[in-house]
């Protein structure tokens, strides 16, 4: 007679256990605080930085961003005006809900015994706020970054800030024209008491044009240089990736796999077609019809 089969469960005696690592990616509290006028990519700079600090290094890092929580005590539906340093009542509005959000950071950074990263996405443009960051952030042995984002080149501002006009909540039902002459008015506001950073005393970091021109000042350290390489390959506009296979090799037409032939006359000709289409079309602005555009157009932003 056949046995019959029994399911037993699957067991695991002796489970492998995890223990905390003696050391970490990042051994110290970090605040990164990003500064820079309006529609300057700081939010986009915040986001991938966080991405790539939790994804690659295991880093616990949440982005704090002062326009949401903005939105989510006064709503979306202000139009520039509430920016404007004139209007005293509207800056009180606006300190105390910073505050609240540094009180959010503050507690966030001690939530465990483990290294934590907040970084805090909102203009602080002047000196008079980043003094008051170091002076509530700066205390239990934080180490404070700034990270500041400047945009001069104007093909590269236009296309962001059409970006930036397009998603922000503040601006959803609104017209194009309408959108683009507040967000103006904005940054107009913002700009009437801006002050780029140029405290030696402070560790910061300068990109300019997408890192086109980087600026280091008190910036040392293993963790602090890893965040420096990662900002110096970083894009902040859509920009495309062609991806091409070599044309045909003598092995592929044998049905060979592997090794580094030479190119057949197909493959040759292939080659050749390849150069004209990058030529045409990825170094110029579009194509032989569109001769008369700048041939940086695309290219500034391309990879092949």
């Amino acid at each position: 007679t056949k046995e019959k089969d029994t399911k037993k469960p699957i067991t695991n005696e002796f489970p492998q256990a995890y223990n905390e690592p003696d050391s970490y990616f990042c051994e110290e509290t970090y605040a990164l605080c990003m500064v820079g006028l309006p529609g300057m990519g700081k939010t986009f700079v915040a986001q991938r930085l966080a991405r790539w600090l939790e994804f690659f290094h295991d880093v616990t890092v949440k982005v704090f961003n002062l326009g949401n929580a903005r939105r989510k005590a006064v709503g979306s539906k202000v139009s520039s005006e509430f920016f404007n340093p004139s209007k005293h009542g509207n800056q009180e509005v606006y300190k105390k809900i910073r505050s609240n959000v540094i009180q959010e950071i503050k507690e966030f950074l001690v939530a465990d015994k483990r290294p934590r990263i907040a970084i805090y996405d909102a203009c602080s443009h002047t000196k008079e706020t980043r003094r008051y960051l170091e002076q509530e952030l700066g205390k239990k042995n934080t180490k404070i970054i700034f990270i500041e984002c400047i945009v001069n080149d104007k093909l590269v501002l236009n296309e962001y800030l059409a970006e930036v006009q397009k998603d922000m909540p503040d601006y959803k039902g609104l017209d194009g024209a309408q959108t683009r002459k507040d967000y103006a008015k904005r940054i107009e506001h913002f700009r009437k008491r801006y002050e780029p950073l140029d405290d030696e005393s402070k560790s910061w970091i300068k990109l300019v044009d997408n890192a086109e021109q980087l600026t280091l000042n008190r910036i040392s350290g293993f963790f602090p240089g890893q965040i420096v390489n990662f900002l110096m390959n970083l894009h902040t506009v859509p920009r495309p990736i062609y991806l091409s296979r070599h044309g045909q090799s003598q092995y592929n037409a044998l049905g060979k796999i592997g090794g580094d032939s030479g190119l057949t006359l197909e493959g040759l000709k292939y080659a050749k077609e390849l150069a004209k289409f990058v030529k045409e079309h990825v170094l110029t602005g579009g194509g032989c019809e569109n001769k008369e555009k700048d041939q940086c157009e695309n290219a500034s932003h391309a990879r092949l």
